[in-house]
Formats: C-alpha cells, sequence, structure tokens
C-alpha cells in the first residue's frame, strides 16, 4: 500500500582459502565423521564405473537353504575416501549470509518476493552451491495471513530443490558423479503463537549433514556476531535477534524475515 514501509538490511561474510589450505583440515578424509570410508585389506579400488566406487567380494549361496555351495560375487559402495580427498581440495570459498527484511505496515506478502530473489541471487546469479539455510519470521495476528505463508514456503522449497539438483549433480575431477548419499538433507521447522507480542512467529531449517564439515572454521567464527548454525536441537523461532536496535516490542507491529544461507564455491564445474 502507499503506506507501506518495508527495508532490508544484512551481513555477509565471504572466505577465500590459499592455495592447499584445507576447510576440513580438523579431519584426515579417513576420518571425516560425515563421510566415513568403508576399509579392509579386501576391499579393492573399482574405478570402471560412473561413480568412484570400491569393489567388494562377498559370498553368494548358490544351493537351496542350508546348502555350502557358494560363489564370489561382487558389491560395489560409494568409494567415500576419494570423495572427501575431492571436496576438502576443491571447496575455495565459504559464504554466509543473513538478509532481514522488516515491513513496519504490512504483512508478510510484501516480503516474499524479495526473500525469494535471496535465494536465487546466491544459489543461481552467484553459482554458490547451498549447504544450509535458516529462515526465522514474524508476522502480526492482524496481518497473518496462512495462504501467505505457505506461498513463502512453496516458494523456498523450490529455491531448495533447484540446489538440490546441483548437489546431485556435483563431479569430481574425473567427471565422474559423487554419491548420492551428499544430497540427504535435515528439515526442521516450528511455528508459535507469541503471546505476549500478539504475533505470529515460525522458523524454517534444513541443511545437508554431509557438507557441513567442509566449510571453513574461519567464516563460521566471523558471522558468529550475526547468526550460527546449531543442529544438535530442534530450532526455534527467534526473529528478535535479528530486529536493529533489538527491541521485540517492535514486532507488535512490524513483519519480519530473516533469511540465513551457507554457501559453498566449489572449484569444479557443477
Amino acid at each position: 500500500s502507499d503506506h507501506d514501509c518495508s527495508f532490508s538490511s544484512g551481513r555477509e561474510s565471504g572466505y577465500y582459502s590459499v592455495q592447499q589450505q584445507s576447510p576440513c583440515k580438523e579431519y584426515a578424509s579417513s576420518e571425516c565423521p560425515s563421510l566415513s570410508p568403508l576399509l579392509s585389506d579386501d576391499i579393492k579400488v573399482y574405478n570402471d564405473h560412473s561413480l568412484p566406487m570400491f569393489k567388494l567380494p562377498l559370498a553368494k549361496r548358490l544351493g537351496p537353504a542350508g546348502s555350502a555351495k557358494n560363489a564370489q560375487i561382487d558389491v560395489l559402495i560409494p568409494d567415500f575416501e576419494s570423495t572427501a580427498k575431492f571436496l576438502i581440495k576443491s571447496v575455495n570459498e565459504t559464504k554466509y549470509v543473513t538478509a532481514i527484511f522488516e515491513a513496519t505496515d504490512g504483512g508478510i506478502d510484501v516480503l516474499i518476493q524479495d526473500v525469494l530473489s535471496e535465494f536465487q541471487l546466491w544459489f543461481e546469479e552467484n553459482g554458490l552451491l547451498g549447504i544450509a539455510c535458516e529462515v526465522h519470521w514474524s508476522v502480526p495476528e492482524k496481518r497473518r495471513n496462512r495462504l501467505v505463508e505457505t506461498r513463502m514456503k512453496e516458494g523456498i522449497h523450490q529455491a531448495l530443490r533447484k540446489n538440490n539438483r546441483k548437489v546431485m549433480d556435483l563431479k569430481n575431477d574425473k567427471s565422474r558423479n559423487l554419491p548420492l548419499m551428499l544430497a540427504e538433507s535435515s528439515t526442521q521447522e516450528n511455528t508459535f503463537r507469541q503471546t505476549t507480542l500478539n504475533c505470529f512467529q515460525g522458523v524454517y531449517r534444513r541443511f545437508y549433514d554431509t557438507l557441513l564439515p567442509y566449510q571453513h572454521k574461519e567464516t563460521v567464527e566471523w558471522h558468529e556476531p550475526f547468526w550460527s548454525l546449531s543442529t544438535h536441537k530442534l530450532p526455534e523461532p527467534n526473529p528478535q535477534q535479528f530486529l536493529l536496535g533489538k527491541c521485540p516490542n517492535k514486532l507488535e507491529n512490524t513483519s519480519l524475515v530473516a533469511v540465513n544461507l551457507i554457501a559453498l564455491q566449489v572449484t569444479k564445474k557443477l
């Protein structure tokens, strides 16, 4: 409306690694908690496949139950060790972004386009690979519209689906797809009615457990005053922390959406 006053603010942190510096330097590739290889003396590297794999010989029973007649077969399992090594050397930038959108005389509907444009800017136009997002929002009860909230969530889902295809298309230096397990993500959300401020608040979070260890630790530390990702417990809506001036009472009449993103730049073509 003519009386609406919406504005945005934000903070981004980026770190560019020097040559041969490892963003996952606290882990050796074989010790990386999310990509632990299954190694033994009996496993042989098998590279004649579209994926980096290991070949594991197993016994297959040929006869009926109780028969001792067996034959050796090969079972392929992903080569997690080479995947970890590739990611360690290929991630050369970690980007943290916090963008805050407020409307002093309107609901979330006046902020949706700005919110979705933020995802497009970092995940599409800048070609970064998103590995986590956390969106906090608050709207005064008198301006709440459930259809608008659903529309915002659907728009975020669409942006994340596009990003997920990029994760699935990750290739190593031999142009082979990395294991699809990299695309496994965790999604969490929570909402509640803030009776003190007479507003409705929510939080939506998605992250890739297997890709988080490849962040640069420096970027994580630099951005902590603005926002940090905690995956150890379910998220709780906390849009108050993103208010300019830190005045919670402002949310009685102000709609707010805070977009927090973590993205990686991978040197190899996605």
